[in-house]
C-alpha cells in the first residue's frame, strides 16, 4: 500500500538494512529512518543541508550518504550520530561501493573517483584521465 513521506522534499534513494529498518535520502538534508517496515518514518538530524543522492552500507553496516557540494555523510550507530566526511574535492558524488568493511570507491561529476582504505577516515583522488 503506498504512504506518503511526510515532507515536501525530493526523495532520492531509499534502503533497507534488514526487514523493518531502512533509511530514505532527499534534498536539504534529508534522511528518513524507518524500523516497522515503512508504516511510519521519522527524521534524522543530520549536520548539513546539501542535497543527498544515495545511501549506502559498507559489508559492516556502517551507512554512508552523498550527495551535493562533495557531501558524504558516515554513521556506525544506525544513523543517530553522524561525522561529515571530507572528500577532498568539491564536485558532486554520485555513486559509492565497499569492496569489504573499510576499502570502498565513490564517484561523482567530473570524472571524480575517491577511494578510502580506512572507512573514509582518509581519501585519495584518482586521476582517472577524463572530466565525464
Amino acid at each position: 500500500m503506498p504512504a506518503t513521506s511526510g515532507t515536501s522534499n525530493y526523495l532520492t534513494n531509499i534502503l533497507f538494512m534488514d526487514y523493518n529498518t531502512g533509511f530514505v535520502t532527499g534534498y536539504s538534508g534529508l534522511v528518513l529512518e524507518t524500523t516497522n517496515s515503512g508504516d511510519s518514518r521519522f527524521s534524522l538530524s543530520v549536520p548539513i543541508s546539501s542535497d543527498l543522492f544515495n545511501i549506502t552500507l559498507s559489508l559492516s553496516q556502517e551507512i554512508f550518504v552523498y550527495g551535493t557540494c562533495s557531501a558524504v555523510l558516515y554513521s556506525n550507530d544506525n544513523g543517530s550520530f553522524w561525522i561529515q566526511r571530507n572528500t577532498m574535492t568539491a564536485n558532486n558524488l554520485t555513486g559509492i561501493k565497499f569492496l569489504n568493511n573499510i576499502t570502498g570507491f565513490s564517484s561523482g561529476q567530473n570524472g571524480t573517483i575517491i577511494k578510502t582504505t580506512d572507512k573514509g577516515s582518509t581519501r585519495i583522488v584518482l586521476n582517472t584521465g577524463t572530466n565525464v
